[in-house]
């Protein structure tokens, strides 16, 4: 068996044998101009050195000429490529030349080759290429440091492979909360848009809810997390009080909805039979709905409003730990809260609206006129649009209801799992 590796004009060879080597490459040479270097010692900027049982790969070379050009091959060293105390800020100031940090940043790409250890600190700092910020660029300077005390490290060939499979992660447990910060705020973007843009996404806002509980769901498994909530009694009681009135509301909307589905379904029946008196009927039941919509609405808004990392245990005299998953917590319930109110609000208005409409002298009060006068006189002029429009607005309104509907017993049980997390972990604090 033989292997060809071939980059632009640059050709490796090996093979199982001696033997075979050299008659593939007498098969080449008939064929092609080559010139035989010999021995691999350095291929694309890979220093290739035997070493016991198999081939050592470095590119300490390469290092020094990034270390040389980002003006740092005199800094001192580092052990670790990232700072394992502190998580890495997107905010700052800008970086003087954002050219040169993208140049570094790209340049230690290839060095991952020979250097898994640098992957995931390279990864970080490729992240923000786009809008590179100071703690970016001392994250870039931190690489550098740690390159300069370790330019003798590689990768190691081993001529046998083990039977056995080993797998790495460079997962930091619970210290990364970047995906739900990105449910969180995608979550509070959605919430802040006007009741006609929620009826339109109600799907797609209850679906970044339902995601930002399932991220927390996994945060709360990790070991570390319920290590760090052990220590933060208070703040999980009000954490548990908070999601238990978010789910209380969902649930109240659950059991509302029924009724509420059938008055729709009634007015539009009244709408299209031109039945005044149904009408009147369905509407005073929207409005009872609403009302008791508008007080689910103000109940979730008094969870959206979550304190301060700082404030959470008491004047942040809690760990660093602490303050960060129960802070990434309470403001997770205060998003929830944000969209939930939103929604409740929206179908309330919604309800106010179509009432209105239905109730006005040009709607309800031409309804009842068709019904109570002779059959053979003709309605009164524009009469047919406007029992047209309010039976779209009741068909909106309905459509509107159902999506709500079932992405709202996603997000009830989703508040009832990562409550019931909760509660394990504080539950076996206490014992």
């Amino acid at each position: 068996m033989a292997y060809l590796l071939l980059y632009v004009d640059d050709i490796m060879l090996t093979a199982s044998s001696t033997t075979q080597l050299r008659r593939f490459i007498d098969s080449l040479s008939h064929e092609f101009s080559l010139k035989d270097l010999g021995e691999l010692h350095h291929f694309l900027g890979v220093s290739v050195q035997p070493a016991g049982a198999g081939l050592f790969l470095s590119q300490r070379q390469y290092t020094e000429e990034i270390l040389a050009r980002a003006g740092m091959s005199n800094c001192k060293p580092c052990s670790t490529p990232v700072d394992t105390n502190h998580k890495l800020s997107t905010t700052g100031a800008p970086v003087d030349n954002a050219t040169d940090y993208r140049s570094i940043a790209g340049a230690l790409q290839y060095l991952m080759f020979t250097r898994p250890d640098i992957e995931y600190a390279v990864q970080q700092a490729c992240l923000h290429m786009h809008d590179p910020r100071e703690p970016h660029a001392n994250l870039l300077k931190r690489i550098l440091c740690y390159l300069k005390g370790t330019l003798d490290h590689g990768l190691q060939l081993h001529r046998t492979s083990p039977a056995s499979l080993t797998a790495y992660t460079d997962a930091d447990w619970a210290g990364c909360p970047t995906l739900a910060i990105t449910h969180i705020r995608s979550v509070r973007a959605w919430a802040q848009q006007g009741t006609a843009a929620l009826a339109a996404s109600v799907a797609t806002g209850l679906a970044h809810v339902d995601a930002l509980h399932a991220a927390l769901g996994d945060l709360l498994d990790l070991p570390e997390a319920q290590a760090a909530l052990s220590g933060a009694g208070g703040s999980v009681d009000r954490l548990l009080d908070s999601f238990l009135r978010l789910a209380d509301a969902h649930g109240c909307f659950q059991e509302a909805v029924v009724p509420l589905k059938q008055d729709v379904a009634e007015a539009l029946a009244a709408v299209r039979r031109r039945d005044g008196a149904r009408l009147a009927s369905a509407v005073r039941s929207q409005r009872r709905a609403g009302k008791e919509l508008a007080r689910l609405a103000a109940t979730a808004s008094e969870c959206a409003v979550g304190p301060s990392r700082l404030s959470i245990l008491g004047g942040g005299h809690g760990s660093s730990a602490e303050v960060e998953v129960t802070g990434l917590l309470m403001e997770s319930a205060a998003a929830t809260a944000s969209a939930s109110a939103a929604l409740f609000g929206a179908v309330a208005a919604m309800l106010g609206s179509v009432a209105a409409e239905s109730c006005s002298c040009k709607g309800t009060a031409a309804l009842a006129c068709l019904v109570t006068k002779n059959n053979k006189k003709a309605p009164a002029p524009g009469s047919g649009s406007e029992e047209i429009a309010v039976a779209e607005r009741l068909e909106e309104l309905e459509e509107f209801i159902e999506e709500m509907e079932a992405g709202s017993e996603k997000v009830f049980r989703s508040l009832v799992q990562t409550r019931v997390a909760l509660l394990n972990i504080h539950t076996l604090h206490i014992f």
